[in-house]
Protein backbone atom coordinates (compact mmCIF):
# COMPACT_ATOMS: atom_id res chain seq x y z
CA UNK A 1 0.00 0.00 0.00
CA UNK A 2 0.86 3.28 -0.49
CA UNK A 3 1.39 3.94 3.12
CA UNK A 4 4.52 2.22 3.20
CA UNK A 5 6.13 4.56 0.35
CA UNK A 6 4.70 7.71 2.08
CA UNK A 7 7.94 7.27 4.18
CA UNK A 8 10.32 8.05 1.39
CA UNK A 9 8.54 10.54 -0.19
CA UNK A 10 8.02 12.41 3.14
CA UNK A 11 11.75 12.09 3.15
CA UNK A 12 11.90 13.90 -0.16
CA UNK A 13 9.22 16.46 0.36
CA UNK A 14 10.94 17.07 3.83
CA UNK A 15 14.40 17.59 1.90
CA UNK A 16 13.06 19.92 -0.13
CA UNK A 17 11.87 22.76 2.02
CA UNK A 18 13.51 26.02 0.11
CA UNK A 19 14.87 27.31 3.45
CA UNK A 20 16.73 23.72 3.72
CA UNK A 21 20.43 24.79 1.87
CA UNK A 22 21.22 27.02 4.95
CA UNK A 23 20.94 24.37 7.46
CA UNK A 24 20.29 20.66 6.53
CA UNK A 25 24.38 19.59 6.88
CA UNK A 26 24.11 21.55 10.32
CA UNK A 27 21.29 19.50 11.53
CA UNK A 28 22.21 16.30 10.16
CA UNK A 29 25.64 16.73 11.70
CA UNK A 30 24.62 17.40 14.71
CA UNK A 31 22.33 14.56 14.81
CA UNK A 32 24.98 12.33 13.91
CA UNK A 33 23.69 10.97 10.58
CA UNK A 34 26.54 11.18 8.18
CA UNK A 35 26.31 13.12 4.70
CA UNK A 36 28.63 11.83 1.32
CA UNK A 37 31.33 14.78 1.07
CA UNK A 38 31.63 15.00 -2.39
CA UNK A 39 27.63 16.75 -2.99
CA UNK A 40 28.41 18.09 -6.10
CA UNK A 41 28.44 14.89 -7.54
CA UNK A 42 25.14 12.99 -9.18
CA UNK A 43 25.06 9.77 -6.77
CA UNK A 44 24.22 7.66 -9.98
CA UNK A 45 26.26 8.57 -13.75
CA UNK A 46 24.60 6.83 -16.81
CA UNK A 47 23.75 7.75 -20.41
CA UNK A 48 20.77 9.27 -19.86
CA UNK A 49 19.33 12.86 -19.80
CA UNK A 50 20.99 15.08 -17.46
CA UNK A 51 20.00 15.55 -14.04
CA UNK A 52 17.13 13.34 -14.66
CA UNK A 53 16.91 10.00 -12.27
CA UNK A 54 13.91 7.60 -11.77
CA UNK A 55 13.31 5.51 -8.66
CA UNK A 56 11.27 2.62 -7.64
CA UNK A 57 8.34 2.76 -4.54
CA UNK A 58 7.17 0.19 -3.30
CA UNK A 59 4.69 -0.83 -0.07
CA UNK A 60 5.30 -3.94 1.50
CA UNK A 61 3.43 -6.25 3.40
CA UNK A 62 5.95 -8.11 6.38
CA UNK A 63 3.17 -10.57 6.85
CA UNK A 64 2.26 -11.38 3.61
CA UNK A 65 5.19 -10.15 1.73
CA UNK A 66 3.09 -8.61 -0.78
CA UNK A 67 3.45 -5.72 -2.64
CA UNK A 68 0.07 -3.68 -2.04
CA UNK A 69 1.99 -0.61 -3.80
CA UNK A 70 3.86 0.01 -6.32
CA UNK A 71 4.88 3.17 -7.71
CA UNK A 72 7.47 4.18 -10.40
CA UNK A 73 8.77 7.43 -10.10
CA UNK A 74 11.29 10.51 -12.34
CA UNK A 75 12.82 13.66 -10.52
CA UNK A 76 13.98 15.81 -13.15
CA UNK A 77 16.46 17.85 -10.98
CA UNK A 78 17.07 20.17 -14.13
CA UNK A 79 13.19 21.42 -15.01
CA UNK A 80 12.46 20.41 -11.64
CA UNK A 81 9.98 18.04 -12.05
CA UNK A 82 8.56 15.15 -9.95
CA UNK A 83 6.14 12.47 -11.67
CA UNK A 84 5.12 9.37 -9.90
CA UNK A 85 2.84 6.29 -11.51
CA UNK A 86 1.19 4.12 -9.87
CA UNK A 87 0.93 0.20 -11.01
CA UNK A 88 -2.21 -1.62 -9.68
CA UNK A 89 -0.96 -4.61 -7.34
CA UNK A 90 -3.51 -6.89 -9.50
CA UNK A 91 -1.82 -6.08 -12.94
CA UNK A 92 -1.33 -9.19 -15.24
CA UNK A 93 2.13 -9.90 -16.18
CA UNK A 94 3.46 -12.57 -18.62
CA UNK A 95 4.87 -15.21 -16.04
CA UNK A 96 4.17 -18.96 -15.78
CA UNK A 97 2.67 -19.86 -11.94
CA UNK A 98 -0.88 -19.82 -11.20
CA UNK A 99 -1.76 -15.89 -10.44
CA UNK A 100 0.02 -13.88 -12.43
CA UNK A 101 -0.63 -10.75 -11.01
CA UNK A 102 2.60 -7.85 -10.01
CA UNK A 103 1.71 -8.29 -6.16
CA UNK A 104 2.96 -12.23 -6.24
CA UNK A 105 6.50 -11.68 -8.20
CA UNK A 106 8.61 -10.44 -4.73
CA UNK A 107 6.82 -13.13 -2.31
CA UNK A 108 7.09 -15.62 -5.00
CA UNK A 109 11.10 -14.83 -4.40
CA UNK A 110 10.81 -15.11 -0.53
CA UNK A 111 11.52 -10.82 -0.20
CA UNK A 112 14.56 -9.60 0.59
CA UNK A 113 17.00 -8.91 -2.12
CA UNK A 114 16.25 -11.48 -4.25
CA UNK A 115 12.69 -10.08 -4.22
CA UNK A 116 14.05 -6.85 -4.75
CA UNK A 117 15.64 -8.27 -7.89
CA UNK A 118 12.79 -10.07 -9.37
CA UNK A 119 10.30 -7.07 -9.08
CA UNK A 120 13.01 -4.55 -10.19
CA UNK A 121 13.34 -7.04 -13.58
CA UNK A 122 9.76 -7.08 -13.76
CA UNK A 123 9.15 -3.29 -13.40
CA UNK A 124 11.58 -2.81 -16.48
CA UNK A 125 9.46 -5.43 -19.00
CA UNK A 126 6.64 -2.68 -18.42
CA UNK A 127 8.84 0.09 -18.21
CA UNK A 128 11.43 -0.59 -20.59
CA UNK A 129 14.49 0.32 -18.68
CA UNK A 130 16.17 0.04 -15.32
CA UNK A 131 15.28 2.49 -12.43
CA UNK A 132 18.46 4.41 -11.29
CA UNK A 133 17.21 3.91 -7.15
CA UNK A 134 14.60 1.71 -5.20
CA UNK A 135 12.82 1.75 -1.56
CA UNK A 136 10.71 -1.06 0.05
CA UNK A 137 8.73 -0.02 2.70
CA UNK A 138 7.24 -1.46 5.54
CA UNK A 139 4.23 -0.20 8.21
CA UNK A 140 6.87 0.77 10.45
CA UNK A 141 8.69 3.17 8.73
CA UNK A 142 5.04 5.18 7.12
CA UNK A 143 3.98 5.57 11.34
CA UNK A 144 6.98 6.70 12.55
CA UNK A 145 7.01 9.21 9.48
CA UNK A 146 3.74 10.12 9.94
CA UNK A 147 4.54 10.40 13.68
CA UNK A 148 7.59 12.70 13.46
CA UNK A 149 5.86 15.60 11.17
CA UNK A 150 3.02 15.65 14.47
CA UNK A 151 0.54 14.46 12.30
CA UNK A 152 -0.94 15.71 8.55
CA UNK A 153 -3.92 17.78 7.52
CA UNK A 154 -6.19 16.03 5.46
CA UNK A 155 -10.19 16.26 4.22
CA UNK A 156 -11.00 12.67 4.77
CA UNK A 157 -14.14 12.46 2.11
CA UNK A 158 -16.69 10.12 3.38
CA UNK A 159 -16.97 8.07 7.23
CA UNK A 160 -14.69 4.86 7.00
CA UNK A 161 -15.66 2.45 9.43
CA UNK A 162 -14.39 -1.11 9.72
CA UNK A 163 -12.54 -3.50 12.57
CA UNK A 164 -10.08 -6.78 11.96
CA UNK A 165 -9.68 -8.20 14.62
CA UNK A 166 -6.65 -10.90 12.91
CA UNK A 167 -5.10 -7.79 11.42
CA UNK A 168 -5.36 -5.14 14.84
CA UNK A 169 -7.25 -2.95 12.27
CA UNK A 170 -9.36 -0.72 13.60
CA UNK A 171 -10.67 1.98 11.38
CA UNK A 172 -13.26 4.81 12.50
CA UNK A 173 -13.17 7.92 10.51
CA UNK A 174 -15.34 10.56 10.16
CA UNK A 175 -15.58 12.68 6.82
CA UNK A 176 -14.26 16.48 7.03
CA UNK A 177 -11.02 18.25 7.45
CA UNK A 178 -8.83 17.11 10.14
CA UNK A 179 -5.86 16.70 11.85
CA UNK A 180 -4.57 12.85 11.46
CA UNK A 181 -2.27 11.01 13.99
CA UNK A 182 -0.02 8.36 12.92
CA UNK A 183 -3.10 5.38 13.31
CA UNK A 184 -5.19 7.55 11.86
CA UNK A 185 -3.38 8.22 8.94
CA UNK A 186 -2.59 4.60 8.14
CA UNK A 187 -6.39 3.93 8.49
CA UNK A 188 -7.17 6.41 5.85
CA UNK A 189 -4.30 4.90 2.96
CA UNK A 190 -5.38 0.81 4.20
CA UNK A 191 -9.12 1.70 3.65
CA UNK A 192 -10.48 0.00 0.59
CA UNK A 193 -14.32 -0.20 0.90
CA UNK A 194 -17.31 1.37 -0.42
CA UNK A 195 -15.34 2.85 -3.45
CA UNK A 196 -17.44 2.47 -6.77
CA UNK A 197 -14.11 2.05 -8.76
CA UNK A 198 -12.45 -0.50 -6.19
CA UNK A 199 -8.66 -0.29 -6.41
CA UNK A 200 -8.76 2.61 -8.89
CA UNK A 201 -10.45 4.87 -6.10
CA UNK A 202 -8.34 3.87 -3.69
CA UNK A 203 -4.85 4.34 -5.30
CA UNK A 204 -6.75 7.50 -6.29
CA UNK A 205 -7.36 8.88 -2.55
CA UNK A 206 -4.25 7.99 -1.43
CA UNK A 207 -2.48 9.76 -4.14
CA UNK A 208 -4.53 12.91 -2.98
CA UNK A 209 -3.45 12.16 0.61
CA UNK A 210 0.47 12.28 -0.47
CA UNK A 211 -0.24 15.65 -2.53
CA UNK A 212 -1.45 17.21 1.22
CA UNK A 213 1.17 15.70 3.28
CA UNK A 214 4.16 16.90 0.74
CA UNK A 215 2.39 20.55 0.51
CA UNK A 216 2.45 20.43 4.15
CA UNK A 217 5.95 18.77 4.29
CA UNK A 218 7.13 21.80 2.10
CA UNK A 219 7.51 24.51 5.25
CA UNK A 220 10.36 26.06 7.39
CA UNK A 221 8.67 24.28 10.34
CA UNK A 222 9.51 20.99 9.20
CA UNK A 223 13.08 21.28 9.14
CA UNK A 224 13.55 19.85 12.80
CA UNK A 225 12.29 16.34 11.98
CA UNK A 226 14.50 15.93 8.94
CA UNK A 227 16.97 14.30 10.89
CA UNK A 228 14.31 11.67 12.42
CA UNK A 229 13.06 11.09 8.83
CA UNK A 230 15.92 10.20 6.93
CA UNK A 231 17.69 8.16 10.18
CA UNK A 232 13.63 6.54 9.73
CA UNK A 233 14.54 5.82 6.27
CA UNK A 234 17.43 4.47 6.18
CA UNK A 235 16.90 2.01 9.15
CA UNK A 236 13.88 0.29 8.10
CA UNK A 237 13.89 0.17 4.29
CA UNK A 238 15.55 -1.63 1.37
CA UNK A 239 16.94 0.54 -0.62
CA UNK A 240 20.00 1.40 -2.21
CA UNK A 241 20.38 5.29 -1.64
CA UNK A 242 21.79 6.47 1.19
CA UNK A 243 21.27 9.53 3.34
CA UNK A 244 23.76 11.48 1.20
CA UNK A 245 22.05 10.83 -1.84
CA UNK A 246 18.74 12.02 0.15
CA UNK A 247 20.50 15.23 0.67
CA UNK A 248 22.21 15.25 -2.58
CA UNK A 249 18.72 15.19 -4.54
CA UNK A 250 17.29 17.84 -1.97
CA UNK A 251 19.61 20.50 -3.06
CA UNK A 252 18.61 19.72 -6.87
CA UNK A 253 15.27 19.79 -6.26
CA UNK A 254 14.70 23.03 -3.89
CA UNK A 255 13.10 25.03 -6.95
CA UNK A 256 10.25 22.11 -7.25
CA UNK A 257 6.92 23.66 -7.32
CA UNK A 258 4.13 21.90 -5.70
CA UNK A 259 2.12 22.05 -9.28
CA UNK A 260 5.08 20.56 -10.24
CA UNK A 261 4.68 17.06 -8.07
CA UNK A 262 1.98 14.74 -10.29
CA UNK A 263 0.76 11.55 -9.64
CA UNK A 264 -0.64 9.24 -12.10
CA UNK A 265 -1.88 5.81 -12.47
CA UNK A 266 -1.06 2.97 -15.33
CA UNK A 267 -4.33 2.45 -17.60
CA UNK A 268 -6.05 -0.61 -17.12
CA UNK A 269 -9.06 -2.27 -17.31
CA UNK A 270 -10.88 -4.92 -15.13
CA UNK A 271 -10.66 -8.66 -15.98
CA UNK A 272 -11.24 -12.38 -15.00
CA UNK A 273 -8.78 -15.07 -16.21
CA UNK A 274 -9.15 -18.52 -14.45
CA UNK A 275 -11.20 -17.43 -11.73
CA UNK A 276 -8.36 -14.71 -10.83
CA UNK A 277 -9.45 -10.85 -11.17
CA UNK A 278 -6.83 -8.84 -12.99
CA UNK A 279 -6.19 -5.35 -14.14
CA UNK A 280 -4.95 -5.53 -18.08
CA UNK A 281 -2.47 -2.84 -19.19
CA UNK A 282 -3.58 -0.83 -22.22
CA UNK A 283 -0.17 -0.42 -24.31
CA UNK A 284 -1.12 2.20 -26.78
CA UNK A 285 -2.23 4.12 -23.43
CA UNK A 286 0.53 3.09 -20.94
CA UNK A 287 3.77 3.56 -23.41
CA UNK A 288 3.10 7.40 -24.07
CA UNK A 289 2.81 8.01 -20.29
CA UNK A 290 5.86 6.34 -20.25
CA UNK A 291 7.89 8.29 -22.34
CA UNK A 292 6.34 11.57 -20.93
CA UNK A 293 6.18 11.15 -17.50
CA UNK A 294 8.79 8.15 -16.73
CA UNK A 295 11.06 7.70 -19.76
CA UNK A 296 15.20 8.91 -18.41
CA UNK A 297 16.38 8.52 -21.97
CA UNK A 298 17.14 10.64 -25.24
CA UNK A 299 15.13 7.78 -27.19
CA UNK A 300 11.63 6.74 -26.63
CA UNK A 301 10.35 3.58 -25.38
CA UNK A 302 8.56 1.53 -27.78
CA UNK A 303 6.42 -1.90 -28.63
CA UNK A 304 9.90 -3.74 -28.78
CA UNK A 305 11.69 -2.86 -25.09
CA UNK A 306 8.54 -3.84 -23.17
CA UNK A 307 6.83 -7.11 -22.65
CA UNK A 308 3.27 -6.56 -21.70
CA UNK A 309 -0.16 -8.31 -21.82
CA UNK A 310 -2.73 -7.13 -23.72
CA UNK A 311 -6.24 -8.07 -25.43
CA UNK A 312 -5.52 -7.38 -29.31
CA UNK A 313 -9.89 -7.60 -29.26
CA UNK A 314 -9.72 -10.82 -30.23
CA UNK A 315 -7.26 -12.78 -27.95
CA UNK A 316 -4.43 -12.34 -25.32
CA UNK A 317 -1.47 -11.37 -26.58
CA UNK A 318 2.24 -10.32 -25.64
CA UNK A 319 4.08 -7.09 -26.58
CA UNK A 320 6.90 -9.62 -27.44
CA UNK A 321 5.23 -12.20 -29.70
CA UNK A 322 4.37 -14.81 -27.19
CA UNK A 323 2.74 -15.42 -23.62
CA UNK A 324 4.13 -18.18 -21.15
CA UNK A 325 1.84 -20.73 -21.36
CA UNK A 326 -0.82 -19.79 -23.61
CA UNK A 327 -3.31 -22.23 -22.59
CA UNK A 328 -4.04 -20.06 -19.69
CA UNK A 329 -5.83 -17.63 -21.30
CA UNK A 330 -8.35 -19.83 -23.11
CA UNK A 331 -10.75 -18.75 -20.54
CA UNK A 332 -11.63 -15.12 -21.93
CA UNK A 333 -12.60 -11.92 -20.02
CA UNK A 334 -15.68 -11.73 -18.40
CA UNK A 335 -17.17 -7.71 -19.42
Amino acid sequence: MIKRILSLLLVFSALCCPYLSSVSYAILNDKGIEVEDNMTEEPIAGTKKDGVFTILCVGVDDASMSTDTIMVGRIDTKNHTMDFISIPRDLLINVPWECRKINSVYAGSKGGEEGVEALKMHIKRLIGFDVDYYAFIDLFCFSWAIEALGGVWYDVPMEMSYADEAQDLYIELKPGYQLLNSYEAMGLVRYRYEYFNGDLDRINLQQDFLKSVMSQLISAKNIPNLPWLIRIAKENMLTNLTGGNMVWLAYQLLKTKEENINFYTMPTYTAKIQNYSYAVCRPWDWLPMVNEYLNPLDEEIGWGNVDIVYDDGEKYAGTQGYLSESWYYDKRKEE
